[in-house]
């Protein structure tokens, strides 16, 4: 619980909690609440370690990632961030509402990006690349774009802006967590 108020009285502390009624506690308690109970650590300095691998070798298709998004000027960070969230970087992942693959393409916006097998690697990852190059290019923000990946460009269109939607505003958020790291 929270803390709301407190009053010093004498050698004791009333702590009003929330939605509870006050508790007097000695001061020589609460005293022990805040003191560190941290061990001491040597200062030394141990060598720094090996850099750790690139993305591309840390991240299943990483390499099919890094190519197709330097071919269509989309970050690869984002596309990984995407992925992520939309499969888990599974390849057969499918969606109750049907969307398929890595980058869950409908079946409309693979065959507007002439996605012959959307459930193979390579050509989901190349149609979702170029409809996220796409939603770059038409939306003024990133977030906007994210935000139509996933709930749809008409509903961007028609908000203007994030929709209200709580699955795409969190989904928009998660992304955007994953590329701050």
């Amino acid at each position: 619980m929270k803390a709301q108020r407190f009053t010093v009285v004498s050698a004791a502390f009333f702590v009003c909690l929330a939605a509870a009624v006050p508790v007097r506690a000695e001061r020589a308690f609460l005293a022990g609440l805040f003191t560190p109970d941290e061990v001491s650590y040597s200062e030394s300095v141990e060598p720094a370690a090996a850099p750790l691998p690139s993305r591309s070798e840390v991240v299943p298709f990483g390499e099919i990632i890094d190519r197709v998004s330097a071919q269509h000027g989309v970050p690869a960070r984002l596309v990984r961030a995407l992925i992520e969230v939309e499969s888990g970087f599974r390849a057969r992942a499918r969606s109750r509402k049907g969307a398929m693959g890595l980058m869950q393409l409908m079946p409309a916006t693979a065959r507007r990006f002439a996605v012959a097998d959307p459930f193979n690697p390579r050509q989901n990852i190349e149609g979702g690349i170029k409809y996220l190059k796409t939603l770059l290019d038409r939306f003024p923000s990133a977030p906007l774009a994210i935000a139509a990946y996933n709930a749809g460009e008409g509903a961007v269109d028609r908000f203007r802006g994030i929709p209200p939607y709580a699955e795409t505003r969190a989904y928009v958020t998660r992304i955007l967590r994953i590329l701050e790291q």
